[in-house]
């Protein structure tokens, strides 16, 4: 008889359920004239209607109370992302989604509401002859009420003119589909408005409040169902009601419900009456288990409405919300895999890339917010080890943060800061000292959700009922003080380090080293985590995370990847621990440092599992035979590759454009493209959402497209390579690579010559000071020759720009958009200078910047065979030439040539000069100690290299000043901006030089002389 909308919420009070509303009138219902001054809310329920309506808050808190007082629903893991149990973690049948009656009933639960009523309608003698289907009176405004509560469940939950209303409110309150997000501001496609069209592109449904779907219709069906069917039961038992009717001036008049009329209830009559009553029962059922299983008591109780985390799954420095997501989804999958312990990354929560944003109060106040929604968040019973940037007493700290079951257990400020090369940790943190702890007052923002004023805050181990952990965070590890030595011996058993170590050619063998030699000393469990991905500069954090015990790698994390989150555990042995250390000689000086111990910290858990019986087959995880460490040549394809795809789906722009020479180096900058495509390919293939729905952006094609798209056809998309040559500098044969290569490769190419642009620019020169350039073939001077290059170089910077800003406009790319500019110089060629400023170096990136030549050459090689791609062995066996003055039969412009220098030459005075730290007189000693250049060159002959190194070294030394960001790979950078800090103006290197000469002049003949024989 009545229809009942779902509870609303009542302003900021208790929930107040919608006022039911009458569809039909009885026989003795009162006059049209009485019906007319009922106004607000004319018709009330009965005594008996009242309760059943009661009976659904009081089966929310019925449920809610249940999973507060059940041992296993409270201690069941809990992943409030997801709003689920994990299926091998589930309390109950009924707390896993996948169950049947969920999949098989909630789902299409008005089917059955509909398939009920309609049986009970035309079945029950109550509304017409239960033989045939005879439409009376009754049964047509039964059907009419039907149609009513179906309207209000569709316009609720399926369409009102365009979204639902679910779904409008869900967009009000600031939620959004998470793919669309990424689609729109870039014109990449349509905004997925309903939560039905953005899960079916694969998209997430996150951000704004959303009326729980099962609560809202398990309600609305078993309400319009149960008051419908009420007059039967309470007539046929004798407890008829008379219902009220509240008129204008206040007075209630009673009249009698509908009645039941027609003869005896048969087979069919209870048939239908029973369908209803079993439909009715499973919603009651499956209401109380949402609300024991699912969604917290606030979100059941306040309007039925649950208030969905809103998600950003890009990760990078200062991106809190997202850095907050990825901290709780690796918790979560760490506790549902069994972990006891979770690890995380240095300084993890704001970003270890943050630079001089350190020196902001914001940043640590944005840092605490959002480490109080990761305590309160993650599951009870799983220490965490959280990186964060804390002040105390006005100290800027980088500590690591220790919690357990929502409270603060410790904070751990790092001892030793990193601050050569790339790291500036002085210039942002202050070192803690050893063994110091003090009282570290809980800011507000944590007080309310750790429940406690203060906690610990210095350098101090964590006692546990099992065993022993402490944390040293990165460049500790690397120091020859190490912390884990001296905590060893305070029996110390398992360590923590987390990371910010950025990828570097040949870096990652020395890291394992490390880690193996700290186990293999000291013994123990080492815990290593490290960020992976881009992080806003020139880095690429390249993972690794690995568990070693006793010296023996027992688990190792991928190094490259373009997951945002990756998990490893392993199952290890304590005793293993305490046997390894059971020598007198450790025992001896363990005693001794008990002298000096640190402060412990106990926690009421353990950190193994309690077996009554030992499976003699669920052992410890077995070592590695060897870690998994890649060749130079594959970390070149792999580590830039995925610094170039994050640095594209990050930036907002559409793809790549790169000038293409036919030269080696332009030739590795594209391959590292394909590279990237062929890696963005192999995640799309094995279903990675996140890849699928930047790659649907950013290339502008729909899911279908992406989903069978090859590396070929993603780097037609997105990397633009043109050809600028010249008529009389280019040759055919650099025109022929560069245009194979980009066929190859799937490149979208342009084959064009800047002649006209170089010839009117030539003009105007020539109009103005009456002075025709001439290049040195031609008679012209140095500075002439040099002129006239840089005039090609520049405008194809020029036109490079000129092409990225239109390019996609011009392919009719929806909404247009514009392209990252690549530049393509090797870091030899940077150090000498041997480029010309605000050529096609001059660009918004650079995947090979410091990249050797010879590392190029190695990894162009490799990438032949392993690409399948032959056309690579015309670029190793060309020439290197710059193409910037006219070709003859009798000359052809050659790189080392102009340099005076081999790239051989130029990488080993690269690393003399930063690896060794040596200047002129230091690099010159080396290299006359050295048997091969001793071999090849007299005394006399290195000095002259070395002068002539340092001499256009210094004179160039300014064009690093304004060099495109380039990748960081090679030790010897010379990336003036972050990594070599040098001066851009050089007095002669005089002085040096004298003592060279005078060393020469002692040596006598010998100068002149090389090494004969071996």
């Amino acid at each position: 008889m009545f229809s009942s909308a779902p509870t609303r919420r009542n302003g900021a009070g208790t929930p107040k359920p919608s006022t039911p509303t009458s569809t039909s009138t009885s026989a003795n219902s009162p006059t049209s004239q009485q019906q007319a001054q009922s106004v607000l809310a004319p018709l009330l329920p009965t005594p008996l209607e009242s309760l059943i309506l009661a009976t659904y808050p009081a089966t929310l808190a019925l449920g809610s109370l249940f999973s507060l007082l059940d041992p296993a629903a409270r201690n069941a893991p809990y992943n409030p992302v997801s709003q689920s149990h994990p299926p091998s973690a589930a309390p109950s049948y009924f707390a896993r989604k996948s169950n049947l009656f969920n999949v098989f009933f909630v789902k299409i639960s008005w089917f059955w509401v509909t398939l009920a009523y309609f049986l009970f309608l035309f079945l029950h003698p109550s509304t017409g002859p239960s033989r045939g289907l005879i439409l009376t009176a009754k049964r047509l405004r039964g059907i009419l009420r039907w149609g009513l509560v179906t309207l209000w469940w569709s316009i609720t939950t399926q369409w009102f003119f365009g979204p639902a209303l679910v779904d409008r409110g869900f967009r009000i309150t600031g939620g959004a589909c998470e793919l669309a997000n990424m689609l729109e501001g870039t014109g990449g496609g349509k905004e997925f408005i309903t939560s039905q069209a953005c899960k079916a592109v694969g998209g997430q449904w996150k951000g704004g409040h959303d009326i729980s779907g099962h609560v809202f219709i398990l309600v609305l069906g078993s309400a319009f169902l149960g008051l419908e069917v009420l007059p039967v039961l309470v007539g046929a038992r004798g407890l008829r009601e008379e219902r009220a009717i509240r008129r204008g001036d206040g007075s209630v008049v009673k009249v009698e419900s509908e009645g039941v009329d027609g003869g005896d209830d048969g087979e069919e009559a209870k048939g239908g009456v029973g369908v209803v009553m079993v439909v009715v029962g499973l919603c009651w059922w499956m209401l109380l288990m949402t609300a024991a299983y699912f969604h917290t008591w606030f979100e059941k109780f306040t309007g039925l409405l649950v208030a969905m985390v809103g998600i950003f799954v890009v990760q990078w420095a200062l991106d809190f919300d997202a850095n907050t997501t990825r901290i709780l989804e690796s918790i979560h999958t760490a506790h549902e895999a069994g972990a006891k312990l979770r690890v995380g990354p240095e300084l993890e929560v704001c970003g270890y890339g943050c630079l001089d944003h350190y020196l902001e109060n914001d940043l640590f106040e944005a840092s605490l917010e959002c480490l109080a929604k990761i305590i309160r968040a993650s599951p009870k019973d799983m220490i965490l080890d959280i990186g964060c940037p804390i002040m105390h007493r006005d100290v800027r700290l980088n500590c690591r943060v220790i919690a357990y079951n929502h409270r603060i257990i410790l904070i751990r400020p790092k001892v030793y800061l990193a601050n050569d090369l790339n790291y500036r940790e002085m210039r942002y943190f202050s070192p803690w000292p050893r063994k110091l702890t003090q009282t570290f007052i809980l800011p507000t923002v944590l007080r309310g959700i750790v429940g406690q004023i203060d906690c610990v805050i210095g350098d101090a181990v964590i006692d546990t009922l099992s065993t022993t952990f402490a944390a040293e965070t990165c460049e500790e590890l690397f120091t020859p003080a190490s912390p884990h030595v001296e905590m060893s011996l305070n029996g110390v058993a398992i360590f923590t380090n987390s990371s910010g170590s950025h990828h570097e050619l040949r870096k990652l063998d020395t890291r394992i080293q490390l880690l193996l030699e700290a186990t293999r000393k000291a013994k123990g469990i080492y815990v290593y985590a490290n960020q992976q991905g881009a992080d806003g500069s020139r880095e690429y954090y390249d993972g690794s995370a690995m568990i070693m015990v006793n010296g023996e790698l027992i688990v190792q994390g991928s190094q490259f990847g373009m997951r945002d989150v990756e998990v490893v555990t392993a199952t290890v042995d304590l005793d293993e621990v305490s046997n390894a250390r059971c020598t007198p000689s450790r025992g001896l000086q363990a005693v001794q440092a008990l002298e000096a111990p640190y402060e412990r910290i106990f926690i009421k858990t353990i950190l193994h599992q309690e077996v009554q019986v030992v499976d003699p087959l669920d052992g410890p995880t077995p070592p590695l035979e060897v870690p998994r460490i890649h060749k130079p040549e594959e970390e070149i394809a792999l580590g830039p590759g995925c610094y170039l795809w994050d640095y594209l789906r990050r930036s907002g722009a559409c793809g790549y454009f790169l000038p293409l020479s036919g030269g080696i180096d332009s030739c590795a900058t594209a391959v590292i493209v394909f590279s990237m495509c062929r890696l963005v390919a192999q995640a799309i293939k094995d279903g990675n959402k996140q890849v699928i729905e930047d790659c649907q952006r950013i290339t502008a094609q729909g899911l279908k497209w992406v989903l069978s798209a090859t590396a070929e056809d993603i780097c037609s998309r997105i990397l633009h390579t043109a050809y600028l040559g010249m008529q009389k500098q280019s040759s055919r044969e650099t025109r022929a690579r560069a245009q194979d290569l980009a066929k190859r490769i799937g490149a979208y190419h342009l084959d064009c010559s800047i002649d006209q642009i170089v010839g009117a620019v030539e003009k105007f020169f020539e109009t103005v000071l009456s002075w025709t350039l001439r290049f040195k073939m031609e008679g012209g001077s140095n500075t002439e020759n040099l002129a006239r290059q840089n005039i090609q170089a520049r405008i194809r910077m020029v036109v490079s720009y000129l092409f990225a800003a239109t390019m996609p406009s011009a392919r009719k790319r929806v909404s247009g958009g514009s392209l990252l500019v690549l530049a393509s110089g090797n870091v030899d060629e940077c150090l000498r200078g041997y480029l010309t400023k605000y050529d096609c170096s001059s660009a918004d990136l650079n995947p090979i910047g410091s990249i050797s030549k010879n590392d190029l050459r190695s990894y162009i090689a490799w990438a032949r065979d392993a690409f399948a791609m032959p056309i690579l062995e015309s670029f190793l066996t060309a020439t290197p030439t710059a193409e910037l003055e006219p070709i003859s039969k009798e000359y052809v412009q050659s790189d080392e040539v102009d340099m005076g220098l081999t790239y051989d030459e130029l990488s080993v005075f690269g690393r003399l000069r930063k690896v060794e730290k040596c200047g002129p007189w230091s690099a010159f000693l080396k290299l006359c100690a050295n048997a091969e250049w001793r071999k090849t060159y007299s005394p006399r002959e290195i000095y002259t290299k070395t002068r002539r190194f340092f001499y256009y070294y210094a004179i160039n030394r300014h064009k690093m000043t304004t060099i495109t960001p380039s990748y960081h790979a090679e030790a010897y950078s010379c990336d003036d901006n972050r990594f070599d800090l040098r001066p851009f103006l050089y007095p002669p290197f005089t002085y040096a030089y004298r003592k060279i000469e005078e060393s020469l002049e002692k040596m006598g003949a010998k100068a002149e002389t090389t090494i004969k024989g071996d």
